[in-house]
């Protein structure tokens, strides 16, 4: 497309640009074909875990849409964890004492896991298990996000006045330079809003 653009802007004349959507699509999954390729593995989906975490997931706690995304890698941390979780008898099993044992039996964890989330708030959780160490966060609403407090210290929510809809929040960056403009100009245009000035002001029809 850039270089059509600047074709266009050194002749005048345009092009047709014919994009099949495999190309698109491999620009963003590269990674199973160059592992398939240079190592005959196949990546296949895994849900909420990962490569290198074990348990790794997100968890439900009690209320509505309250969950925590936990990683757990190495097992100093897979200690923590159980510490905070009151030192379980389950999790001293033999079976669940390295990375790899943890791995394979993944499933087994997240049901023991997920019963103990079951019982505790959200919040309180994250908090305790951050302090002992362990990869843990708050899975947030994204209606919410101009509440988190690392975003509201950044400003990465942007008020804009619609004509339509009122005050509206826009996602930002949260970046300031003084070297360049991110901010939102206006907001979000309605439908025809800006027919005259297109036609009239810059194509300069009647």
């Amino acid at each position: 497309m850039l270089a059509a653009l600047d074709r266009r802007r050194r002749t005048g004349a345009g092009a047709l640009i014919e994009l099949p959507m495999v190309e698109v699509a491999l620009n963003v999954a590269a990674e199973p074909i160059v592992t398939w390729s240079a190592y005959d593995t196949l990546l296949e989906r895994q849900g909420a875990r990962g490569p290198h975490g074990a348990p790794q997931g997100v968890y439900a706690c009690p209320g509505e849409e309250q969950w925590v995304a936990l990683s757990v890698r190495n097992d100093g941390m897979w200690r923590a964890l159980t510490q905070v979780m009151g030192d379980p008898a389950w999790a001293r099993d033999p079976r669940f004492a390295t990375a790899a044992a943890r791995r394979r039996r993944h499933d087994a964890i997240d049901e023991r896991l997920r019963a103990w989330f079951d019982q505790q708030e959200r919040d309180a959780a994250v908090a305790r298990l951050v302090a002992a160490g362990v990869h843990a966060a708050p899975v947030w609403n994204q209606n919410l996000l101009d509440e988190l407090p690392h975003l509201a210290a950044r400003g990465f929510t942007q008020w804009l006045d619609h004509p339509v809809a009122g005050a509206v929040p826009y996602p930002g960056t949260g970046m300031r330079a003084a070297q360049f403009d991110v901010a939102y100009r206006a907001p979000a245009p309605t439908v025809g809003q800006h027919t005259n000035e297109v036609l009239r002001e810059l194509l300069g029809e009647s």
